[in-house]
């Protein structure tokens, strides 16, 4: 594949993945994300966020937030509101394309110019 290089301002992570043992989808974000997210998870752990998603509701804009916020985007910029808009955008992907039988959806690397 061949594309335009960017100009990369920063990089974070999220992903949308099947829990086995709850057999519900979660959110799971970094902020430090990247290429590196498997080895950043074994080193600082407590930099990894979790949530749950009730599949009965979806992505609510609550959490779209909150997942936007702990990426560290400021409240209320146009990066905030792109990004939580792009989280439940990526829910809806994730239940239109039956993820639930691949296991997971990620973006890695979310970046940002």
């Amino acid at each position: 594949m061949v594309a335009e290089a960017l100009d990369i301002h920063r990089e974070t992570y999220f992903a949308i993945l099947m829990d086995r043992t709850s057999n519900s989808p979660i959110m799971v974000a970094c902020s430090q994300g990247g290429m590196d997210i498997e080895e950043l998870a074994k080193r600082c752990p407590s930099e990894i966020i979790k949530e749950p998603i009730d599949i009965t509701v979806g992505v609510t804009e609550d959490q779209a937030s909150r997942f936007a916020t702990a990426l560290g985007f400021n409240l209320h910029t146009r990066l905030y509101e792109e990004t939580s808009k792009q989280i439940q955008k990526l829910y809806k992907m994730f239940t239109a394309l039956d993820c639930v039988q691949v296991s997971h959806m990620e973006i890695n690397v979310l970046m940002y110019r």
